[in-house]
């Protein structure tokens, strides 16, 4: 068995997959196996696959579902119990490009944040921000997005992701864990479920460099934001979507916190339950329960708009 297994989810994803499946091949570690899982696509992703898996049988793995998950949390979740059985698991979306040297960097901060002990770990790093001919938007998505890998703790983690997927790699401790817990429909994203779990019973761990180029086109799912332009700083003041959005990160702590408290010390479970608590407080006691506890997301514009929708 390849001590690292690659996840990689595709639908309708024809016109980048090739890129991204070349950037995995010239990876400067190449001890990694690749598991491709298509939701049904009416392009050719599923042929591009299994061209791959015809040329590279002994590196690459086909996954069936037999069902159509229609998002991308449920789909790695699935993968993830039932492929993420490697000592360490990558995740990778169709549309990017990896840098050559990603699982190399990637997997040298993970054996060096393990020490040797089997805490749950999950490294992460940042994305240079490109269009859709690959040239560069943003050197760096975390300075665009005005986010801060370092201060990714449990408290500002509850309230705001910081963690990208494709850039993360997470150790079997950590998939223990997740599969103990479970699916939830009140997670968020997946990657977002993995940094809380790893930040409340183990290690986050930021590499402070970019791991990709983080393709933006029409059709991304979730995509950059210049988190430093008038129409975002807006949008985060204005926008009362985002009364909605803090209440469902709420729901997403009292999932995990009904999920994962018995794996979880006393510490993290207070953490996770004063935020949970949120979801059923009055307007006052849950800008209190903000303030008080640190559940603040990162920049001005962004406490702005906690404070005036959350």
């Amino acid at each position: 068995m390849a001590n690292i297994q690659i996840l990689l989810t595709t639908y309708n994803g024809e016109k980048y997959l090739p890129t991204q499946l070349d950037s995995i091949l010239a990876q400067s570690n190449s001890d990694w196996h690749l598991v491709i899982s298509d939701d049904g696509s009416s392009d050719r992703s599923a042929a591009i696959a299994e061209q791959l898996r015809r040329e590279h049988p002994e590196k690459v793995t086909l996954a069936h579902s037999g069902r159509r998950f229609g998002n991308a949390k449920a789909h790695f979740m699935w993968l993830l119990e039932n492929y993420g059985d490697a000592p360490y698991v990558m995740f990778c979306d169709q549309d990017d490009r990896w840098h050559s040297d990603k699982i190399e960097k990637t997997l040298a901060a993970m054996r060096a944040a393990e020490g040797g002990h089997a805490a749950p770990v999950l490294v992460y790093g940042d994305l240079q921000v490109v269009d859709e001919e690959l040239r560069c938007i943003a050197p760096s998505f975390m300075v665009s997005s005005c986010l801060d890998g370092k201060k990714a703790g449990l408290r500002r983690l509850l309230t705001q992701n910081t963690v990208t997927g494709c850039t993360m790699m997470v150790n079997r401790p950590l998939v223990r864990l997740a599969c103990a817990c479970g699916y939830d429909e009140r997670m968020l994203m997946h990657d977002w479920w993995l940094a809380l779990l790893a930040a409340a019973a183990g290690k986050l761990v930021y590499l402070d460099l970019p791991l990709i180029d983080y393709r933006q086109h029409g059709d991304n799912s979730v995509g950059a934001k210049d988190a430093r332009s008038l129409g975002y700083i807006r949008q985060r003041l204005f926008h009362a979507d985002l009364a909605q959005d803090l209440r469902n990160t709420c729901l997403q702590a009292e999932a995990l916190l009904q999920r994962a408290e018995p794996l979880l010390s006393a510490e993290s479970a207070a953490i996770i339950r004063e935020y949970a608590e949120n979801a059923h407080r009055g307007w006052l006691a849950r800008r209190v329960s903000y303030l008080r506890g640190g559940y603040l997301k990162s920049g001005a514009p962004r406490i702005v708009g906690q404070m005036l929708w959350g």
